[in-house]
């Protein structure tokens, strides 16, 4: 087990992870149902979650996704503080912990775990679900109906989040925690930080959305980056790793790939 890559790609449709009700539901909360029913089509007792708007620059090493215990590693994300960002993800905490009927602890201290390639701990995200299920029904996710897309809504759900909580709070066993770095994840905030990136991370979050493929891998190939577009169609991605003892990875979205 020595790196995850981009293989085969097989597309699952939308409609095959959300029911009618969940379809009718703004994209912002549909794509975070699929990442959290990834494990319906994905074997294995690690697997791992692309965002959309993000690219992957180089191989990318499994040492930095799953110790070698082989849990996943738990990312979280710092901040000088007082940071306001910090502030709106606690409250994002706050929100889901209602959800969960847990009272946060480990996991408001660290805050923020919104990541762009998110590897879950099968046992722990059937928990996750299991506990949503227990307290709200089956159709747990009928407690999103009604919400938009509004900064106020967003903050009281997270797909990561949830999971950080369980994770946290409830396992027997806590996972291990990195902090996410520079080293890890490129973000493109804007045109500025697109000139001055190197693009030595493995992962490229495209953060303003303004910014352009063709623009980003004009930028790459200076470095000897090669990023290959994949299909634009909408769809979700299902792409299994490079060997068979990589996490499987599960890509939401039109997800470009890259090689290097």
């Amino acid at each position: 087990m020595k790196s995850v890559g981009m293989a085969d790609v097989s597309v699952v449709a939308d409609e095959s992870l959300l029911s009618a009700r969940e379809s009718r539901l703004p994209g912002w909360y549909r794509q975070q149902i699929i990442k959290l029913r990834a494990g319906e089509v994905l074997s294995g007792d690690t697997f791992c979650v692309v965002s959309g708007d993000t690219l992957l620059a180089r191989t990318l090493p499994v040492t930095s996704l799953v110790s070698l215990a082989g849990s996943p590693y738990l990312y979280v994300n710092r901040y000088r503080y007082p940071s306001v960002h910090l502030s709106y993800e606690r409250r994002r905490v706050r929100a889901v912990a209602e959800l969960l009927g847990v009272t946060p602890n480990t996991s408001l201290i660290l805050g923020d775990f919104i990541s762009d390639f998110f590897c879950f701990e099968r046992s722990t995200l059937l928990a996750t679900i299991e506990r949503l299920r227990r307290i709200h029904g089956a159709e747990w996710t009928g407690v999103l109906e009604g919400r938009d897309t509004s900064p106020a809504d967003q903050e009281r759900f997270g797909e990561y989040s949830l999971y950080a909580v369980v994770a946290l709070e409830l396992a027997g066993r806590r996972p291990p925690v990195r902090i996410c770095r520079e080293s890890h994840v490129l973000q493109l905030h804007s045109r500025r930080s697109l000139e001055r990136a190197r693009f030595e991370a493995p992962i490229v979050h495209l953060v303003d959305k303004g910014i352009k493929l063709d623009e980003v891998a004009e930028r790459a190939a200076l470095f000897g980056v090669e990023l290959l577009p994949r299909s634009e169609d909408g769809r979700e991605a299902l792409v299994p790793a490079a060997d068979e003892t990589s996490p499987s990875t599960f890509a939401p979205g039109a997800t470009p790939r890259a090689r290097s």
